[in-house]
């Protein structure tokens, strides 16, 4: 009888599906050769000449350009000795040659709903490019992106914006990503006009008023321009318009590495009160492991486009099994000394 009403009650309860899940995603972007680059490149095809360096001589000035064509020939490059071309060839071997740069590579992880998913790593790691990833501002070179089971690759145009009101995104320089022309009103009504939300200015007005007061701020700071406010404050805008169109996920890259220390963990509780308060799902990006422990539940170490490492935040911060891990915790002052806060 019990086992019965325990199956009962599994057919009643469906399983939670992931707000967020990325299967196999991969990001190429085309290597972009230097100046340069292209020059040794070009100057080690061409083909033997019993000349010798004539043959190479007019290669450099067609591989230069016109005019520095023309200045090269008159400097007396185009008798340049067989000695130069070897120098070439060997310069050119030295350069890079790899035609595309693997920014995501076969990167895999789910996100649940009112969960906060950390991805942490080195500059350069490959953190951003899959952030645009997930809020669709780049399209996967293969793999998909999934929100709330729906692929991102399949929906039309006017599907992409109304997915994309759903997955806000909270970028590390708030001085860079507000418009310095526009009043913070201006900011925050702008997000409304595009999705459609709130018609009417007085609709409009109500609603900045009441989103610029649960970030911290009052209705003073409407006809204030951006840089009349404070790092802390410009941060808090920021947020403020990202929440502005109800989303389900904010994606959080480096949120508060451009603030200073005694404003970052104004911002941070500020973040972690807004997810108790809306159930909001969060994709932290970022490279401090002592802000992963505070707020995330998952974390990804992400090293040259891959996950090296993926689990619980106790799992791979106080318990990490790839050195690479290790290599970045090992970097934070007193970050194996704090135990994690239990469930």
């Amino acid at each position: 009888m019990i086992s019965e009403n325990i199956h009962n009650a599994e057919q009643r309860s469906p399983v939670q599906q992931p707000m967020i899940r990325v299967q196999d995603a991969t990001l190429h972007y085309p290597a972009k050769a230097t100046l340069m680059q292209q020059f040794w490149r070009r100057l080690t095809q061409v083909p033997a000449s019993p000349t010798g360096a004539g043959a190479v001589g007019s290669e450099i000035s067609r591989a230069a350009g016109p005019t520095e064509g023309r200045a090269m020939d008159r400097a007396g490059v185009s008798g340049a000795s067989t000695t130069a071309a070897s120098t070439a060839s060997t310069a050119a071997t030295t350069a890079t040659t790899a035609t595309t740069v693997r920014a995501v590579d076969g990167v895999s992880f789910d996100v649940m709903p009112g969960s906060c998913f950390a991805i942490v790593g080195e500059s350069g790691s490959g953190k951003s490019s899959l952030a645009r990833l997930i809020v669709a501002l780049s399209r996967p070179t293969s793999g998909e992106v999934f929100i709330d089971g729906c692929p991102l690759s399949t929906l039309p145009i006017n599907a992409q914006r109304a997915m994309r009101r759903r997955v806000q995104m909270v970028l590390q320089d708030p001085r860079a990503s507000l418009d310095p022309r526009m009043t913070i009103f201006a900011v925050l009504q702008e997000a409304l006009l595009v999705h459609q939300l709130h018609p009417g200015i007085s609709a409009q007005r109500t609603r900045i008023v009441s989103i610029l007061r649960r970030v911290g701020l009052g209705p003073s700071f409407l006809q204030r321009f951006p840089h009349e406010l404070s790092g802390g404050q410009r941060q808090r805008v920021a947020i403020a318009r990202a929440l502005i169109c109800e989303p389900d996920v904010l994606v959080l890259d480096e949120p508060v590495s451009a603030l200073d220390v005694s404003v970052q963990a104004q911002i941070i509780n500020l973040l972690v009160a807004l997810q108790d308060e809306l159930g909001l799902t969060y994709i932290m990006i970022t490279h401090d492991l002592s802000l992963v422990t505070h707020m995330a539940d998952h974390v990804a170490v992400m090293h040259r486009g891959k996950f090296v490492e993926m689990g619980l935040v106790a799992d791979v911060c106080y318990r990490p099994q790839h050195a690479y891990t290790q290599s970045l915790l090992a970097s934070v002052p007193g970050a194996r000394e704090v135990e994690p806060v239990a469930a």
